[in-house]
């Protein structure tokens, strides 16, 4: 690489942001659906009013709340539509099927999960929870009865606010779940951006482009017995789908996704959405799967920066000589954050699992920590060493 080369990616990660505040200057404020490569996205606009409803299954369980398709409370884009909760107190649940399964044959794919939420009321407790489930769903089945493969989502409530994700082998009534996760941060009154990225037995759970969780899933989870009434609920329908689709069933969803074998893959056959808080009023649009982070990403750019920059300053006319400034500033320091999160990535957790997939196989040689402190004691001499280089160059 010369330095040509290296102050091209300098000029794009510092400068990306400057489209955007462009875009706000000249009122591009009309919402439209971007073309991103994925194995599923929903991006609600108007055409979408009565269509949604034949892609998207509620239960038919009465004890369930209904979405409504609306267009974006104290909108900031022309045109962006979400489905809101409408019963206090009520699970909101909806889901929609693949087309086809949806099969990860390695684990080096990864994994990604994507969905935002804009809470337009004051909120006392809730959750919002996105799952991949194993079997086809229809109307005629009850809110208890979706097998998640991995669900992730945010909880806040009380004492209790995070983010978080979890596994379930129902065949053994047991959950995987984190055993530390995130504060959520969710924000009442904007829109707050979730991912979760899971590859080579490695997660990373992003809120609004920002890294707030990473590590290993091996280590990061504990299990704990699901809830016994719940098994109960399920049983029918896991049994079913066990045994006619048993590559779609969650059983040993956690060991099979820190399996190294490559003849057991993952499928999944939908998505479900789930809401319950106090009040009615929580709005969730842009949820996105797939099966690459760059995709994921650019996603995220496309239906997120612009929407984020217009209501972090509620009116374009705010924006005066200081406000651009600021606005420059901190979608520069984003940028460089997430630049260098994937710097590292590539660098280090390339060369890791490298050693560790091909040579190290069960990983007792060398630890994970011993290459973390091989790495910061290279970076570290190197460091040290430039300067004299530098001068024995010179001389």
């Amino acid at each position: 690489m010369n330095i040509f080369h290296l102050f091209s990616i300098i000029v794009i990660v510092c400068f990306q942001p400057i489209s955007s505040v462009l875009a706000t200057k000249l009122n591009a404020k009309t919402y439209k659906p971007c073309a991103v490569p994925a194995v599923f996205t929903e991006q609600f606009t108007k055409e979408d009013l009565e269509s949604w409803k034949y892609r998207w299954f509620s239960p038919s369980d009465h004890g369930v709340g209904s979405f409504s398709l609306v267009e974006a409370p104290n909108k900031q884009l022309a045109n962006e539509y979400g489905l809101i909760t409408t019963v206090p107190r009520k699970q909101h649940v909806v889901s929609s099927n693949f087309d086809v399964p949806i099969t990860r044959e390695s684990p080096s794919i990864p994994i990604v999960l994507s969905f935002q939420v804009k809470p337009t009321v004051r909120w006392d407790c809730g959750h919002v929870n996105l799952k991949l489930v194993s079997q086809k769903c229809s109307h005629n089945e009850d809110s208890k009865a979706t097998l998640p493969l991995i669900e992730f989502g945010v909880k806040k409530c009380g004492l209790y606010d995070y983010a978080y994700f979890s596994f379930g082998s129902y065949e053994n009534q047991i959950v995987y779940h984190l055993k530390n996760p995130p504060q959520s941060g969710l924000t009442e009154y904007m829109s707050n951006m979730y991912t979760l990225f899971l590859r080579n037995h490695t997660f990373t759970i992003r809120r609004n482009k920002q890294v707030i969780a990473h590590g290993d899933v091996e280590a990061a989870f504990s299990e704990s017995p699901i809830k016994h009434s719940s098994i109960q609920h399920r049983a029918s329908h896991a049994e079913e789908a066990t045994v006619v689709t048993p590559y779609y069933s969650p059983s040993d969803v956690f060991l099979l996704l820190l399996s190294r074998d490559y003849s057991y893959p993952l499928s999944a056959t939908g998505i479900e959405l789930d809401v319950w808080s106090e009040a009615p009023g929580v709005f969730v649009n842009n949820i996105y799967f797939g099966f690459s982070e760059n995709d994921a990403m650019l996603f995220e750019n496309e239906t997120f920066d612009i929407k984020n920059l217009l209501e972090s300053n509620q009116s374009v006319n705010s924006f005066g000589s200081g406000g651009m400034v600021k606005a420059l500033l901190k979608l520069m320091i984003m940028n460089l954050k997430n630049s260098w999160s994937n710097i590292y990535d590539a660098t280090y957790g390339n060369v890791y699992n490298y050693f560790y997939d091909i040579w190290i196989t069960e990983g007792t040689i060398l630890p994970k920590e011993a290459w973390q402190y091989l790495y910061h004691a290279i970076l570290v001499i190197f460091v040290a060493v430039s300067p004299v280089l530098y001068w024995m160059l010179q001389s």
